[in-house]
């Protein structure tokens, strides 16, 4: 079991109390990667809790990045491992401390208390490079002494666990240079010991081991490969330094003389050569031969001729691509042999003058005299070193005679020495050593002989002087030679004036001016105007927005001077994936959101290095701090939550412990907490940012269900910022509401003749409580009726209150009932309530209509006049004529008025009598009419009575009225529109023809019967039903008649 931390210091107490009172902090310390199942600690024993009730109640503890670390053991109160623990996967910042900050939760009743868990690093890690391979690119020329940064290894471990030192392979050149920073970080620069050299080595290979210090130690290692850059130092070298060569006069152009070679020990454009002539190479020698810059071929250009010019001396140069250009030089001497390519003169010149024979001796012939100045620079072009002599021929005629005549020319001082060029321009690199030598043009002067050019002066000169050189025909070379180091920032062009003299009385004089530009090469390292800044940045600055412009200069020009920036090794990848860094003016700006919550300072190094070919470097310090803004939320977190509660849950009982917290810094952190007055909860302090969630009213589910309290917290910076938590409180149901019905009193009409079974009414009562306390159950309270239980004529559905018919009812027998039915709910104990339920039995149209007059006597045929819709009557409609049929048939309908409507029919058949028209002219006319009616109505009578003797009545039940028929309900059809009828009663009638047209004939209606009568049709037939209206009495006693 591991100890707590306090007992390193003092013997370990917990002081514990109820949450209302304070929290302790418990601290603990345990190595990384303890196996699982490791016992940390006794809770129980260090909290004062008693283990034996401990499995009956709730333990939570918190979990870290979706993992559960650490688990109690319920039965032993122990604190144990139940995931390995990676310190620098939980604190993956490198600090020295590493704590888990847990929150116990026990309920019932309800303890929190805080558990700080401190982590302790093991050398489980390795150092390791980012890179395994470091390639470094060094000048040759870079000076013992310069030193590259490397990347320095990464180890998450702290402490003596992470990166102690540094170790470099074995090397002649190279030594590593170890320093730490303000974190205790090591660092490590690669400095160089021993010059370099490429042509010995251009490659050097070598290993950097990173090793931590704990026990045993790790290490991890890196390749680094140095890869040695060329500069200008090596000239390049001929074959020979002179070159003497024999070539016959008269060589066609284009013959090759020879082909130089030279080699240069460096590469790239260091090595890439150029050939040309020197300026001691004459002009004439420059015409004759041609020479090819790149190849070093030297072929005939002119004519070569022995007789003008016998040796050719040409002065050659190999120069360097390099950026500061080295040469090297050779001397080519071409002997030109004779030819035979001169053929003999004879020149015959005539003279006309004469003299006599016996001229004496010395007798002047001839007299010269110069008529024009004589130049001997003219008339001997070349510089021979021999005399100048003009030779000339002089005839005399008369006898002809002819004298040659040779006339020297003595030189005379007459020419100034003169530079071809008068202005000379030369670039000479700033790192050219002294004793540099180089070519200057030579004066000319035409005179020979002491006349001629006999030194050169140079104006006075701190860093130049000259070296005068006598060439094989005696003419004056002049060297310009460094004998002190330039330096460009120090003087950029140097003004020279060169001069040439004569040795003649008095001496002449020419002049040239020499314009040295010195060129720069990179010998300055930039530098930045400070070598540290220390900048205040405001967090959540937005991206873009400028921190700072470093500011560097370089003192040389060009792209040496040109200047890119750049983070070093030493400025972490954090840092740079937050700011960037413009590479060509320095300004750094935010790159990604600042947080001051997690970076609080930046620390960085910024190099500026130049574009030179061996570029140079400065390099500052920048600090950035971070200021703090309300730019954080406060956080709400929920701690432990009960829910759901029971709705009769007792006021102050806690329900919720809440923390909050705000990662900001002064007020910015300071937070307020509140929940909403509407709510019948209040929020309890308990200690530092610990609250409670207590009921502060007393709850009703029935009237609130469950409640959304949203907890609201707000710090107090400026702008305030806030945040909200939102928990649903469930209450759970308790049995406190009796069921109810909707009212209190149900009537219940139930038409007779109802189908047993048939649903009656359903009665539902509402329970507004949940689950078992809201599941109802019904029944009918017993009552017995005339010694029958209610539950032999009714039934009710326990679960739903479907109330059911179990008989038939007959309206005739039973007209009402009255009962009650009780409604019980499932709770414990059981709620119930009844409602009072009266049946009333509705008639139902269940008797039909009974025909008792006429009455059909047993195989006899009743003749009738039938009036009057409402009392059987049949009347006449009009007088009947001879044109009518003898013989009638009429269908009579007698329904009610009932739902559905009942009927019965009777068939009536009318037989008419015809009479003459002249009986009814006189008084006879009305004996006859009284004597056959008193006769007809006495054999009506027997006929009648016997009928009504023979035949008992059997009454019919009629079908349903269709509109316009009679239809009966047991196999009725109509045809040809007359109504046949399996249970119609048959009629015949007799009708006479009479003036007045009406005979009536009367037949009491039978008691109970109910009839619809309608009138007879104003047709000549009597075989269409007519739809005339019928007058509608009380349904059940009302009879209306139809006939068709």
């Amino acid at each position: 079991m591991m100890k707590p931390v306090e007992r390193w210091v003092l013997f370990f107490f917990v002081l514990w109390a109820k949450w209302e009172t304070a929290l302790s902090v418990t601290r603990y310390s345990i190595p990384e990667e303890m196996e699982r199942g490791s016992v940390v600690a006794n809770l129980a024993a260090d909290l004062g809790l008693d283990v034996s009730g401990l499995a009956q109640r709730e333990v939570k503890l918190d979990i870290f990045h979706n993992n559960k670390y650490l688990d109690i053991n319920k039965r032993t109160g122990e604190l144990f491992i139940v995931e390995k623990m990676d310190r620098e996967s939980l604190c993956n910042t490198k600090t020295m401390t590493c704590f888990l900050k847990l929150d116990l939760i026990i309920e019932s009743p309800l303890r929190i208390f805080n558990i700080e868990l401190g982590i302790i690093d093991i050398n489980d890690n390795a150092p390791h490079f980012r890179r395994d391979r470091i390639e470094l690119d060094i000048s040759e020329s870079a000076t013992p002494g310069e030193r590259l940064s490397l990347p320095n290894a990464f180890d998450p471990d702290v402490g003596a666990n992470t990166v102690k030192t540094y170790k470099l392979s074995e090397s002649e050149h190279f030594t590593v240079d170890i320093h730490s920073g303000s974190d205790g970080t090591k660092y490590v620069d690669l400095v160089l010991m021993k010059a370099l050299d490429r042509e010995e080595k251009a490659v050097h290979n070598l290993i950097l081991t990173a090793i931590d210090g704990g026990v045993p130690a790790r290490s991890g290692t890196a390749s680094i490969i140095v890869r040695v850059q060329d500069t200008n130092d090596n000239a390049p070298q001929f074959d020979q330094a002179v070159y003497s060569l024999n070539m016959s006069e008269n060589s066609p152009a284009g013959t090759v003389v020879i082909k130089l070679e030279a080699t240069d020990a460096d590469e790239g454009p260091n090595a890439d050569l150029t050939y040309s002539f020197t300026l001691y190479t004459s002009e004439k020698t420059q015409e004759m031969f041609s020479l090819n810059s790149k190849t070093g071929k030297i072929a005939v250009k002119g004519t070569i001729d022995y007789e003008e010019m016998k040796i050719f001396e040409m002065f050659l140069e190999a120069k360097d691509n390099g950026p500061v250009p080295l040469s090297g030089q050779c001397r080519v001497t071409v002997y030109v042999k004779d030819m035979n390519d001169n053929y003999p003169e004879i020149t015959i010149k005539s003279l006309k003058n004469t003299v006599e024979e016996n001229i004496p001796v010395g007798s002047v012939i001839a007299l010269l005299f110069i008529v024009d100045r004589i130049d001997r620079e003219h008339i001997c072009t070349t510089k021979a070193a021999g005399a100048c002599v003009l030779k000339l021929d002089a005839t005399i005629e008369n006898p002809v005679r002819m004298f040659n005549i040779e006339l020297e020319i003595i030189d005379i001082n007459d020419n100034a020495p003169h530079f071809r060029r008068d202005t000379m321009h030369l670039d000479i690199s700033e790192s050219t050593p002294v004793g540099e030598r180089f070519s200057l043009n030579n004066a000319v002067d035409p005179d020979i002989g002491v006349n001629s050019i006999k030194t050169y002066y140079l104006s006075e000169s701190d860093h130049f002087s000259i070296e005068i050189q006598t060439g094989r025909d005696g003419s004056k070379f002049t060297d310009l030679i460094l004998k002190k180091a330039l330096d460009r920032e120090e003087q950029a062009i140097h003004n020279l004036i060169l001069t040439a003299v004569d040795g003649g009385v008095p001496a002449r004089s020419g002049t040239a001016s020499i314009i040295v530009r010195v060129l720069d090469t990179n010998d300055n390292a930039p530098q930045f105007d400070k070598n540290s800044y220390t900048i205040n940045l405001t967090e959540n600055s937005p991206i873009g927005s400028l921190v700072v412009r470093v500011n560097a200069t370089d003192k040389d020009e060009g792209s040496n001077s040109d200047l890119v920036y750049s983070y070093s090794l030493y400025t972490s990848e954090k840092t740079q994936q937050t700011f960037s860094l413009n590479p060509d003016n320095g300004e750094i700006r935010v790159k990604e959101i600042v947080n001051y919550e997690d970076f609080r300072v930046y620390d960085m190094e910024i190099i500026a290095t130049d574009k030179g070919s061996n570029s140079l470097n400065g390099k500052c310090k920048v600090k950035i701090v971070i200021t703090d803004m309300n730019d954080n939320h406060p956080e709400i977190s929920i701690k432990s939550f009960s829910s759901p509660v029971k709705e009769d849950i007792a006021v102050n009982t806690v329900i919720a412990v809440v923390s909050v917290s705000d990662k900001d810094s002064g007020e910015n952190g300071q937070v307020d907490i509140h929940i909403s007055d509407d709510l019948p909860f209040a929020l309890k302090e308990t200690s530092d940012n610990y609250y409670e969630l207590l009921v502060s009213e007393p709850l009703d589910r029935e009237k609130v269900p469950e409640y959304d309290i949203t907890i609201t917290v707000t710090d107090r910076g400026n702008p305030p910022l806030s945040d909200n938590e939102t928990v649903t409180l469930e209450l759970l149901d308790v049995n406190d509401n009796v069921p109810q019905f909707p009212q209190t009193f149900y009537t219940i009409p139930v038409m007779e003749n109802n189908a047993p079974g048939a649903l009656l009414s359903s009665l539902t009562a509402i329970d507004p409580d949940l689950h078992e306390n809201q599941y109802l159950v019904y029944f009918i309270i017993e009552k017995e009726i005339v010694n029958t239980s209610m539950s032999m004529l009714f039934s009710i559905n326990p679960e739903n209150g479907n109330l059911y018919a179990l008989k038939t009812f007959d309206y005739e027998i039973e007209k009402e009932f009255l009962f009650h039915i009780e409604a019980r709910d499932s709770g414990v104990p059981p709620l119930s309530s009844n409602v009072t339920v009266h049946i009333i039995i509705m008639d139902q149209n269940d008797n039909t209509p009974l025909i008792v007059s006429p009455w059909r006597a047993h195989g006899s045929v009743v003749e009738e006049k039938i009036l009057d819709q409402y009392n059987g009557e049949i009347r006449t409609m009009r007088m009947f004529s001879y044109r009518d049929s003898r013989h009638q048939q009429l269908v009579v309908i007698a329904k009610d008025n009932g739902e559905p409507a009942l009927s019965a029919t009777v068939t009536i058949k009318l037989s008419t009598v015809p009479l003459g028209y002249d009986i009814f002219s006189d008084l006879n006319l009305y004996l006859v009419i009284g004597l056959g009616s008193v006769s007809f109505l006495l054999l009506i009578t027997i006929l009648v009575t016997i009928v009504l003797k023979c035949q008992k009545t059997k009454p019919s039940k009629a079908a349903p009225p269709c509109r316009n028929s009679v239809i009966s309900e047991r196999n009725s059809t109509i045809a040809d529109s007359t109504l046949v009828s399996n249970d119609a009663y048959w009629y015949s009638l007799f009708l006479a023809e009479t003036r007045k047209g009406k005979l009536v004939v009367r037949q009491p209606v039978p008691k109970g019967a109910r009839y619809v009568v309608s009138s007879l049709p104003r047709s000549t037939g009597l075989t269409e039903t007519s739809d005339s209206a019928a007058s509608t009495l009380q349904v059940g006693s009302d009879i209306f008649f139809f006939f068709s």
